[in-house]
C-alpha cells in the first residue's frame, strides 16, 4: 500500500490526491511493485528444492549404508565357506573311500547276516495292506475268496477304528495287533473314511457282485 510522500498518510488504491494534504499522488512503477513477492516465491521454490534434494541424498544414503551393512559381511562368509568347501570334500571323500575299504574287508571275511524289521510281519496281518493309500485294481483281488473279500472290505473301517455287528468279523479283527475298535457302527460314517478309502470300499463290494455272487 503506497504512502503520500509530504505528509505519510496511505494512499488507497485509486486516488490521485492525498486526502490529508491534497498532493498528488506519483503513481509506481508496475515492474518494481512486483518484482519483490516474484523474487520471494522464486527463493522459496528453490529452497524447498534443495530440501527435497538433500532429503532424498540423504535417504539414498541410508540406504547404501544399510545395504552395505547387511550384504558384505554375508560376502566374506560365503567366500570363507567357499574357502574350506575344498578341504572339506577331500576329507568327506577320504573318510568314504576308507569305509568303503573296510566295508569290502568286511564282506570278504564274514557273511552277510539278514535283517528282519518286522515290516513283511506287519503287511502280512493285513489282506490288503495299502487299501488306504492307492486304489485297487482287478489283480489286487485276483484269488481272494468270498470271505477274504468281504474281510478285506471290512478291513478298511477297521483301520478308522469301526466296530461290527457281526461276531465272527469283529473277532477277527480283534485278533489284530494293529486294531483299536472306538466307534460303535450306528456312530461311524463314510466321511470318516478318505477319498482314496471310499473308492476301494465301493471297488471291493462291485467285484464282489460281479464276480462272486
Amino acid at each position: 500500500m503506497p504512502f503520500c510522500e509530504k505528509c505519510g498518510k496511505e494512499i488507497k488504491d485509486g486516488d490521485r490526491f492525498c486526502t490529508r494534504c491534497g498532493a498528488e499522488v506519483k503513481s509506481l512503477p508496475m515492474t518494481s511493485v512486483n518484482e519483490k513477492p516474484t523474487d520471494i516465491k522464486s527463493d522459496k521454490k528453490s529452497k524447498k528444492k534443495l530440501v527435497v534434494i538433500i532429503s532424498a541424498a540423504s535417504a539414498v544414503a541410508v540406504v547404501l549404508a544399510v545395504c552395505a551393512i547387511v550384504f558384505v559381511p554375508k560376502m566374506f562368509r560365503n567366500n570363507e565357506n567357499e574357502q574350506y568347501k575344498p578341504l572339506q570334500t577331500i576329507e568327506i571323500t577320504t573318510q568314504q573311500e576308507t569305509t568303503q575299504q573296510s566295508s569290502t574287508i568286511i564282506q570278504n571275511t564274514t557273511e552277510p547276516e539278514s535283517i528282519d524289521d518286522g515290516s513283511s510281519d506287519a503287511d502280512d496281518d493285513y489282506i490288503l495292506p495299502d487299501s488306504g493309500i492307492r486304489k485297487l485294481t482287478n489283480s489286487d483281488l485276483a484269488g481272494l475268496d468270498a470271505d477274504k473279500l468281504e474281510l478285506a472290505r471290512n478291513e478298511i473301517y477297521a483301520r478308522a477304528g469301526r466296530r461290527f455287528n457281526t461276531d465272527y468279523i469283529q473277532d477277527y479283527f480283534d485278533d489284530k495287533w494293529w486294531y483299536v475298535g472306538t466307534i460303535e457302527p450306528e456312530d461311524f460314517t463314510e466321511d470318516m473314511l478318505n477319498d482314496v478309502e471310499k473308492y476301494n470300499v465301493n471297488f471291493i463290494r462291485n467285484y464282489e457282485k460281479k464276480y462272486v455272487e
